[in-house]
């Protein structure tokens, strides 16, 4: 995956002035990640779409939204792009009715009602997701949404790598928590970080 992790002070400042250019340069250097991203969450969240559907969907909201956001950092993009995320698969999630099976899970081994199932459970946990206190939200948003190691994250932070893993052991635990300490649970809550 190509280091995004990198947004020019430059870029920033000429977003903040309305530069077009700077939004769709800023977009360009996301798309790879969030497309990266974007497959691994529907994966694991069944019945929200395909992964171009998805993504298709967060760069229409993170253009909407660039073109009156005042970023000042990285640190605030990522913020940003990992809420778009969360947000446009619990939207999707929202248009099937509530236990129902997603159309093309007909045909599934383990049987429609069981990944109806999922399907709301992975929803909840974007929900949980949200309502984590704001350096957990923050650590989660960058090390599971955006996939950065502890390293890359403790520079958009400009923490130590200790704290930020420190931190990330923190949100799976009030996650793990909050989802009723239950399976399932995704693999990410439960195993070691990327870092």
């Amino acid at each position: 995956m190509p280091d995004t992790t990198v947004v020019p002070d430059g870029l920033l400042r000429r977003l903040r002035e309305g530069s077009g250019n700077a939004r769709r340069e800023l977009l360009g250097r996301a798309y790879l990640r969030l497309e990266v991203l974007t497959h691994g969450e529907v994966r694991t969240f069944p019945g929200v779409g395909e992964t171009g559907d998805v993504l298709h969907e967060v760069l229409i909201e993170l253009d909407r939204v660039l073109r009156s956001a005042h970023l000042d950092t990285p640190r605030g993009f990522f913020a940003l792009a990992s809420r778009h995320i969360r947000w446009v698969l619990l939207d999707l999630a929202k248009k099937r009715r509530p236990g129902e099976a997603p159309a093309d899970a007909a045909d599934d081994v383990v049987g429609p009602a069981t990944v109806a199932k999922t399907a709301d459970h992975a929803a909840r946990i974007h929900v949980v997701v949200e309502q984590l206190p704001a350096e957990m939200r923050e650590v989660t948003d960058l090390l599971h949404y955006q996939g950065l190691t502890a390293v890359e994250a403790s520079d958009v932070l400009g923490v130590s790598d200790r704290t930020v893993k420190k931190r990330w052991r923190d949100a799976k635990l009030a996650l793990f928590d909050a989802l009723g300490g239950t399976r399932p649970v995704p693999p990410w809550v439960v195993r070691g970080n990327r870092g």
